[in-house]
């Protein structure tokens, strides 16, 4: 519950897909997409283990090195910019892809975003997102996926 007088600002949809009620709150606010990016890097993870690509205790190295998309420049991302930082003193060490996603959702990690989009691809990323009509909803101006940096 939100504290009276907060200044946050929410939307809520909720429907229920065997009738098709819904409850819709404020469901044309627009939002920064932020992290809802990572909920289909996690879909495509599952996709991706359920057929047999890839296993999700596979070991992935932990790093703070990629290569942005449009241009092939070396990035990183700064520990004061990732709500979960304790994965930046894993760095050089392996984790299996499970660990991984589940820093990317319970603790909003950035670096577990972007070493499992690199394992995953960003245009099977984009390919779930498309399927799934996702590349409407969350709008090209705000679509942010051409950057493999995740900035919240």
């Amino acid at each position: 519950m939100l504290e009276p007088g907060s200044a946050a600002r929410i939307s809520l949809a909720i429907c229920d897909l065997a009738s098709g009620y819904q409850i819709l709150v404020k469901p044309d606010e627009p939002f920064h997409p932020a992290s809802t990016i990572k909920l289909a890097v996690m879909m495509e993870v599952y996709h991706q283990a359920a057929q047999g690509e890839l296993a999700l205790d596979e070991l992935l190295p932990v790093k703070n090195s990629f290569l942005s998309l449009p241009d092939q420049s070396e990035s990183s991302l700064s520990p004061d910019d990732d709500s979960e930082t304790d994965l930046y003193k894993h760095i050089g060490d392996q984790l299996p892809i499970c660990e991984l996603t589940r820093r990317m959702i319970v603790s909003s990690s950035n670096l577990a975003a972007n070493l499992l989009i690199e394992k995953v691809g960003t245009a099977r990323v984009t390919g779930f997102m498309q399927g799934w009509g996702w590349m409407t909803w969350l709008s090209g101006a705000a679509w942010k996926m051409k950057k493999l940096m995740l900035v919240e």
